[in-house]
């Protein structure tokens, strides 16, 4: 057996390496308890000044009145109540202003004259040295307000002919235009004195000035039809998704035909060994025409265990659904 010892002078040397090794991690504890204190002093310095910060009121950037961009510029307007016909048109920063009575709108075959300043013929619009040519209408709007009946006309500055063609309007100043069935248009379909009948599709607006207007029964029109002396006769069975706005006022009754026509009702009687017997009835929504979303309601009572029972679900149209092709 081997015996180690170790002489006075190494025994010496090991206690103050263990000296030194046990200063040197206290030093270090203590650079560590430092960092943590330094640390902490820094994050809660932070957080008062952002407390601080938040309870200062900040300068709020001023005011801006949101303006929706459009690329459309107002055209003509031309307005009608019970006793006085306006027709309104920007001008050089101003808005010119023609007021007549209706008495003195005089139609004729190729024309249309209201009062001494304004004539409607197989072009345009003119209005002393002014002219405003039909071809440049791009897009319009129609209301009512206070028993006066407005139709707004819109250009797009820069549409050059080919764009507008692509716009798809149809517009016959002093004719009849006939819409027949199978046709789509993809514009707004615009007479001045003429009589429009529409048998087929229509995107936007229907209007007829000095005429009349018949929407037939395979008629759809995703617009609203307009006259300011003429007539609006719509069939029941027709599909128009706008107002009927004349002279007189407005008219939403066909929408009730139109939604009546795509409701449809099912009866049903369903037998299973568990829950016997159950008779229900079924109610249907679809329009094909609209990208309105399909429902279908089930309603029932079993006869066996006298519970009721009912479903329903909803199917919602993707926007390029039946257009391939």
């Amino acid at each position: 057996m081997r015996t180690v010892r170790i002489s006075g002078n190494d025994s010496g040397n090991t206690l103050v390496d263990r000296h030194h090794r046990r200063s040197f991690h206290m030093d270090m504890g203590r650079a560590l308890q430092g960092c943590r204190r330094t640390a902490l002093k820094a994050v809660t310095t932070a957080v008062a000044v952002v407390m601080l910060a938040e309870t200062i009121p900040a300068a709020e950037p001023p005011y801006r009145e949101y303006r929706p961009a459009s690329r459309k510029r107002q055209y003509f307007e031309i307005s009608i109540d019970d006793s006085y016909l306006k027709v309104t048109a920007p001008s050089d920063g101003n808005v010119s202003e023609v007021t007549v009575p209706v008495s003195a709108v005089a139609i004729q075959d190729d024309r249309v004259t209201v009062g001494d300043m304004l004539v409607f013929d197989s072009t345009a619009l003119r209005w002393g040295d002014r002219t405003f040519p039909y071809d440049r209408i791009w897009d319009s709007y129609i209301h009512i307000e206070d028993a006066r009946t407005t139709i707004t006309f819109y250009i797009r500055p820069g549409a050059d002919r080919a764009r507008l063609m692509r716009r798809g309007n149809l517009i016959a100043p002093m004719s009849d235009i006939a819409v027949d069935e199978g046709r789509f248009v993809r514009g707004l379909v615009f007479s001045v004195s003429g009589d429009i009948t529409v048998a087929g599709e229509v995107n936007t607006d229907v209007i007829s000035l000095f005429g009349s207007v018949e929407v037939l029964p395979t008629a759809v029109i995703r617009g609203d039809i307009a006259t300011l002396t003429g007539k609006v006769r719509i069939s029941r069975r027709a599909t128009v998704y706008g107002e009927s706005i004349t002279r007189g006022g407005k008219s939403v009754s066909h929408r009730f035909g139109r939604i009546g026509k795509n409701l449809s009702t099912s009866v049903s009687f369903r037998y299973n060994r568990v829950d016997g017997a159950a008779p229900r009835v079924g109610l249907r929504f679809a329009d094909a025409d609209s990208l309105l979303p399909f429902f279908r309601v089930d309603l029932g009572r079993g006869v066996d265990d006298d519970r009721r029972r009912g479903r329903a679900a909803v199917q919602r149209r993707r926007i390029d659904e039946g257009l391939e092709g």
